[in-house]
């Protein structure tokens, strides 16, 4: 069990389920995306999709927020979606299929690094709601091409009957090319995507309500790496623009004297 999971859940049975890891990890290399249909069944996915939208009800969806080293900020022009940090002991009792969901996410997790040459060590969760009206994310990657923390994404979809004209779809680009191919992924209910977290992707204009649940399969130590480094180099960046805005202003200032001298 990971940080994220330890000591919760413990009244919940996890009942089995079915990925085939050795098929998951060939897509993943050579396609970089995986796609798992009937993850769960249509009976859990109806339940799940009921809390979810209980957390919006609730107020605990919050609008999303753009990363960089420790600082947040809420950028609409870049994402507008809701969304709430998902740790099953904050949940508790009352949601107990999202709980539940994210033991099995977890599972996958734990599988996942015995097969891999990676650590795997920790799983984060978010829940997701773009709530129609074209809401979107744009073109972003989940972790740094250098030191990433985040390995593997996986999105569990809680939209049940979707339709083509409802939009959302994932798009996920093969390559940082302006030009690259994409893909598109419906978030069809019970749908369980995974994708390596570096790869480039956004949700297109979505036109009605749509729910998911996203997990992080990490290194905690290359995640911590990862954030020291995009401080750092946001502290380098910042410290350059000062010193630049210094000189141009001394520059200013010594042009002016010379104006008044000379007059």
């Amino acid at each position: 069990s990971t940080q994220s999971t330890r000591g919760i859940g413990s009244s919940l049975k996890m009942e089995s389920f079915v990925v085939n890891v050795t098929d998951a990890l060939a897509n993943i290399e050579t396609n970089g995306y995986y796609i798992q249909d009937g993850f769960l069944g249509n009976d859990k996915l109806t339940v799940l999709r009921g809390e979810a939208e209980r957390l919006k009800t609730d107020g605990k969806l919050q609008p999303g927020k753009i990363s960089r080293g420790l600082s947040l900020s809420v950028e609409e022009s870049k994402r507008s979606d809701l969304i709430a940090w998902l740790k099953p002991q904050n949940l508790g009792e009352d949601f107990p299929a999202i709980v539940n969901l994210m033991l099995h996410m977890d599972g996958l997790r734990s599988q996942l690094a015995s097969a891999m040459s990676v650590t795997l060590d920790r799983t984060t969760f978010m829940a997701a709601c773009y709530p129609g009206e074209g809401t979107f994310y744009v073109r972003h990657k989940d972790a740094a091409d250098t030191i990433s923390g985040r390995k593997i994404t996986a999105i569990y979809y809680l939209n049940d009957d979707w339709q083509e004209a409802h939009g959302g779809a994932l798009r996920i680009y093969a390559n940082d090319e302006e030009t690259s191919p994409f893909f598109d992924i419906a978030p069809k209910g019970d749908r369980l995507v995974l994708f390596k977290s570096t790869m480039s992707h956004e949700v297109l204009p979505t036109w009605t309500e749509r729910y998911a649940i996203t997990g992080w399969f990490c290194c905690k130590k290359d995640m911590f790496l990862e954030i020291v480094g995009e401080e750092v180099n946001d502290r380098k960046t910042t410290a350059m623009f000062s010193r630049l805005a210094l000189l141009a202003a001394k520059k200013a200032d010594a042009s002016s004297s010379s104006s008044s001298s000379s007059s």
